[in-house]
């Protein structure tokens, strides 16, 4: 019978005898304990790891009973301990991270993403300009975890006097202290990814408030309905940024006044055809007194369908309102926000040029 067999007989009276399990897992070869682990139950591998935390460290007299129990030629294993770091260390041989958390009823830690696995060729222009700004010796250490191709495209885009700085130090470059690696391994993941992916979302839902703009009002409620059910959080930032001509009665009195007095009169009276009276009035109120007069006796008659141009430009005073927000000249209103009021000062500013 072999040295794993004897030990997993006796492992399977291990309610009365953990302790000797214990000492005998810890007196065997390496080799051997990690075969005998695999083939235990979890439950008997959790029992020895905890019984393993009552012994201390053991004599040659403590051991030899055991030993000669099983078997004599393991011998010269006597006199180390028994304790829970070898027994972890073998059962860090034997399962992976995840079986020995599953084993111990531990919840299993998540897995650290790899920054070096993550830095591929097509980033070097980040990752050049990203270094560019750094201490010559990180970028030395980082330039010396990458891969040849990478380091070779990053090293071509340095500046003439940083790139030889950096390739000194590569040269001489030892060996990292190991906490310091993983603090710049964080900041690398923080800085090169996280905050990657917050720009391209950022800049993500920009286009796609672009194209929702361009949709009449109907199709731009049914997209952002459709978005809120899966992605509430980024579709209640999305309708920060979308715009459309019904939406000028939301903006603050002031903010109106200022919007129409950058459109042309032709535009309003085309935008103003099919719209309702009290919505009508909201921007008549915004418009100086020449102005009003103007697009007043243009809308005498029927004006309750659109005409050929009253689509493009509505679109056309949305984007001009865009315009303005993006150079902080107006400030687009909240989506959930009730009509402004009507501020009489603004108006009457607006009414008196």
């Amino acid at each position: 019978m072999s040295n794993v067999d004897l030990a997993e007989d006796y492992s399977d009276d291990i309610g009365h005898s953990t302790e000797k399990a214990a000492i005998l897992l810890a007196a065997i070869d390496d080799g051997l304990a990690v075969n005998l682990l695999k083939r235990l139950e979890p439950g008997n591998v959790k029992s020895l790891l905890e019984a393993s935390t009552n012994l201390r460290s053991l004599k040659s007299a403590d051991v030899e009973p055991v030993v000669d129990e099983f078997a004599r030629d393991i011998s010269d294993a006597l006199g180390i301990s028994a304790g829970p770091q070898q027994l972890m260390a073998l059962l860090e041989s034997a399962f992976s991270g995840e079986e020995i958390a599953d084993i111990l009823g531990r919840p299993r830690e998540k897995a650290k993403e790899n920054v070096w696995q993550k830095l591929t060729v097509g980033q070097e222009a980040t990752l050049a300009e990203y270094l560019g700004g750094q201490h010559e010796q990180v970028a030395a250490y980082v330039m010396t975890r990458l891969e040849p191709e990478l380091g070779a495209r990053c090293v071509s885009l340095f500046p003439r006097e940083f790139r030889s700085a950096v390739a000194g130090r590569m040269i001489g470059i030892g060996e990292c202290y190991g906490p310091a690696v993983e603090i710049l391994e964080e900041v690398l993941l923080e800085d090169l990814f996280s905050k990657q992916n917050q720009k391209e979302s950022s800049e993500g839902r920009k286009l796609l408030a672009a194209v929702i703009n361009k949709l009449d009002r109907e199709k731009s409620v049914e997209v952002l309905e459709e978005l809120a059910k899966s992605f509430p959080g980024e579709t209640s930032e999305l309708r920060k940024l979308v715009f459309m001509f019904e939406d000028v009665q939301l903006l603050d009195q002031k903010d109106r006044v200022r919007l129409i007095d950058r459109v042309p009169a032709e535009l309003i009276i085309a935008a103003l055809f099919g719209t309702e009276t009290g919505f009508r009035e909201t921007l008549l109120s915004s418009m100086s007194a020449r102005t009003r007069r103007m697009v007043e006796s243009e809308l005498q008659g029927d004006t309750s369908q659109l005409n050929k141009d009253t689509l493009a430009a509505r679109r056309k005073i949305a984007d001009i309102a865009i315009l303005m927000a993006q150079k902080g000249e107006l400030k687009l209103p909240d989506p959930d926000a009730e009509p402004a009021p009507r501020d009489a000062s603004a108006s009457e500013g607006a009414e008196s040029v």
